[in-house]
């Protein structure tokens, strides 16, 4: 079995060409799911069908970009970000506990 990437290795590794799976390294196919952010990070789920390998990548967050008024910006893709809400399968920590929070189905 081929032993993973270490996170820096991983990191040089998208950097240099691109996304890939820090187990198998195949850089095709992979699946990903919807950002998140806690605090101040972006957390990114992913999926590589090849070998199975799970992981999430890890995005800090350096700044922004003020777009002025009269530029064009998309207007579709937003979505309003609050930590109290979250999938019910969700096992991510949405308080900032350790092992997340579970919140009650909606009904």
């Amino acid at each position: 079995m081929t032993m993973p990437l270490t996170p820096g290795a991983y990191v040089a590794r998208v950097t240099q060409q691109g996304p890939c799976c820090p187990v198998c390294q195949q850089d095709t196919q992979l699946l990903y799911d919807s950002p998140s952010m806690e605090g101040p990070t972006i957390l990114q789920e992913a999926m590589c069908p090849a070998c199975g390998a799970r992981w999430r990548d890890v995005y800090p967050l350096s700044g922004y970009v003020l777009y002025a008024l009269d530029d064009v910006v998309p207007t579709s893709g937003y979505v309003m970000h609050t930590s109290m809400v979250s999938r019910t399968d969700d096992p991510r920590p949405v308080d900032g506990t350790p092992g997340g929070q579970r919140h009650a189905p909606q009904t």
